[in-house]
């Protein structure tokens, strides 16, 4: 019996799983599937309970099947949203169902066997008879002859925003995502967002829900916030207009001229740039993959908080709701940066300087880390990453952005080499494709990878559960 690990099952390891078992060559696989969270299809996304947290990409294109595009708008209109249509954006806890649902479906069909491995993977070793040896916390581990990461998005990086005791204390949630961040949020006092983008509006909707009574400030050094979708959300495509291989593709600079020029010329058809940048989004892969090393630090260092902002929109319910929030004065974005914060008594003192000079002063009960995940995996301290790392297993993608990737996710270990047995899906892929967070993007890396793994040969010898490694074992 062949075996194959996916460690992690958020929405890419999920996908990931069920393409596996649904593949024609999976008769005879023992699939692991590794998560240290209950559940599968949830990750930290879509396990929200807030029904306010709704996807940020209409159901039309959330099918977890490419090939199937109504496939998720038929699973709500089966059940939780008899009303549901291709433009709705569906609550986000809906969508984590619905990927446990098509797990469960794609085992109960299958003729491969699934394990879910309740645990953290802390290590992988490469042994010399083909085979990798997973270690779990505890001691426990697993044999397969391919593993896949999933391992989604990581804390954001901690900010230096005033001494050791504030940044350990009530006053400070370093990570607005971690279970019960919120809890620490006085109800009645001012509470001060670091960041302005997607997790910012997330946390804002989650406090109101929660009947917080205190204004909600939120400051980024540009002050931006993700753009509403239109309420047509669904209309004929926009023409294909760039692509990697034109010339001005190859500088950041008149990349982005191509496109405000174009969205002019959509606005003269009776379009907006609402379609230019959904043309432009297929085309994104390889055009990163097509600019040197130069071009793509200017577009991380000018260019990337501009592009989030029309990129990854909200939904147009989501951006109402922002908007009205705004105008009562109960969410103040700022554009700036945090200079210091201060506990003083039961509140923190916060000086700000502001965009363009001045500066404001602020007293907020608490101080909430929203901003973007951690991409540079060098400075994360998941057990997993430091292990594969520090033996060489795997090494920074381009720019410190994830891990470094070959064209279908194998990974490239420390000495440039690519491995044909360990691989990455997602988030991980990000320095090498960039456009690798979106289920749009995951889902067919799960149905290339899967075809990989399954029809590059031999997934190794018979598949066993390991013993208590620290014993000695395996």
């Amino acid at each position: 019996m062949t075996a194959v690990a996916v460690i992690g099952a958020g929405a890419s390891g999920t996908l990931l799983a069920a393409r596996l078992l649904r593949h024609p060559s999976a008769d005879g696989l023992r699939l692991f599937l590794v998560e240290r969270r209950p559940g599968a299809g949830r990750g930290v996304a879509y396990s929200t309970r807030s029904p306010g947290h709704l996807l940020n990409v209409p159901a039309l294109n959330m099918s977890a099947f490419p090939e199937d595009p109504g496939h998720f708008v038929r699973w709500l209109r089966s059940g939780p949203m008899p009303g549901a249509r291709p433009e709705t954006f569906a609550p986000r806890r809906l969508y984590g169902a619905y990927l446990e649902e098509v797990l469960e479906e794609a085992a109960l069909s299958s003729g491969a066997t699934l394990e879910y491995v309740r645990g953290e993977a802390v290590g992988i070793e490469a042994g010399g008879d083909g085979v990798f040896r997973v270690r779990l916390a505890g001691g426990r581990g697993l044999a397969a002859g391919r593993v896949a990461l999933a391992l989604g998005n990581f804390p954001p990086r901690s900010l230096p925003l005033g001494s050791p005791s504030f940044m350990r204390g009530p006053r400070h949630v370093p990570d607005a995502w971690a279970p019960g961040a919120l809890d620490r949020v006085p109800e009645e006092a001012p509470v001060l967002l670091v960041g302005t983008s997607l997790t910012a509006i997330d946390v804002a909707i989650a406090l109101q829900e929660r009947g917080h009574a205190g204004p909600v400030y939120a400051v980024s050094r540009r002050g931006l916030v993700p753009n509403p979708y239109r309420p047509d959300v669904i209309s004929p495509p926009y023409p294909r207009f760039v692509s990697p291989g034109d010339p001005e593709a190859a500088r950041i600079s008149c990349l982005f001229r191509r496109v405000r020029e174009e969205a002019a010329r959509a606005g003269g058809r009776g379009r907006d740039w609402h379609g230019v940048v959904e043309a432009l989004r297929p085309e994104v892969q390889g055009l990163w993959a097509s600019l040197p090393e130069a071009e793509r630090r200017r577009f991380l260092r000018h260019v990337q908080p501009y592009w989030e902002v029309h990129r990854h929109r909200v939904a147009p319910e989501v951006g109402e709701r922002v908007r009205a929030m705004r105008e009562e004065g109960r969410l103040v974005v700022m554009a700036g940066r945090v200079r210091c914060c201060r506990e003083a008594g039961r509140g923190v003192e916060v000086e700000i300087s502001l965009r363009g000079g001045g500066a404001r002063s602020l007293r907020v009960g608490c101080v909430v880390n929203c901003t973007a995940p951690e991409t540079d995996l060098r400075r994360v301290r998941h057990p997993l990453v430091r292990s594969l790392l520090s033996e060489g297993l795997a090494r920074p993608g381009p720019l410190g952005l994830g891990l470094d990737t070959g064209e279908e996710g194998e990974l490239i270990d420390a000495r440039g080499e690519a491995s044909g047995r360990l691989y990455a899906i997602g988030p991980l892929r990000k320095g090498r494709l960039w456009e690798t967070i979106a289920i749009p993007e995951i889902r067919e890396q799960a149905a290339r990878l899967a075809a990989v793994l399954l029809g590059g040969g031999a997934a190794g010898p018979s598949a066993r559960l390991l013993p208590d490694l620290r014993r000695g074992g395996g």
